[in-house]
């Protein structure tokens, strides 16, 4: 038996082992995705009503639906929320994730919200609906998500 083999061998797949557990700073959900290309919030102020773009987005989660982990509301000061759903209902994401960054990919629009819509989304949250408000807010529907390790990356 030649053990100069079986050694460089186990060390090869310990280096190899080793070095994609320390890269990865993320867990995905849904479709593979990187850290490359993260496009800024920003991006967002230039859809009117109805308009829709795909892109990357990166963000910090104030919000998550405590029944199932079925969506999630990316923080957007001075703006409407990024309500962030997944696509086909294919994947979920923990419901402990408040505070933590986030990057999506996928579709975005601009929505104001029907009167079902929004009320089920204030319940999902814990929140009284509020009949006399306009709720509008950035729809996104994902094919992805990393989750970030650490809090607020």
């Amino acid at each position: 038996m030649n053990y100069s083999k079986i050694f460089r061998y186990g060390v090869l797949v310990i280096l190899l082992t080793g070095c994609q557990q320390s890269s990865s700073n993320y867990q995905n959900f849904g479709a593979r995705l990187d850290e490359n290309n993260v496009k800024a919030l920003d991006v967002l102020s230039q859809l009117d009503a109805d308009d829709t773009i795909s892109v990357k987005l990166g963000g910090v989660v104030t919000d998550v639906c405590q029944s199932k982990g079925c969506w999630m509301v990316l923080e957007n000061p001075g703006d409407d929320p990024i309500r962030v759903t997944f696509k086909d209902y294919g994947f979920f994401v923990p419901k402990d994730i408040s505070g933590k960054y986030v990057i999506v990919e996928g579709v975005v629009r601009k929505s104001i919200l029907g009167e079902k819509e929004a009320r089920h989304f204030a319940e999902d949250a814990g929140q009284i609906y509020d009949s006399l408000r306009v709720y509008s807010e950035y729809s996104f529907v994902a094919n992805g998500v990393l989750l970030a390790n650490e809090a607020g990356n």
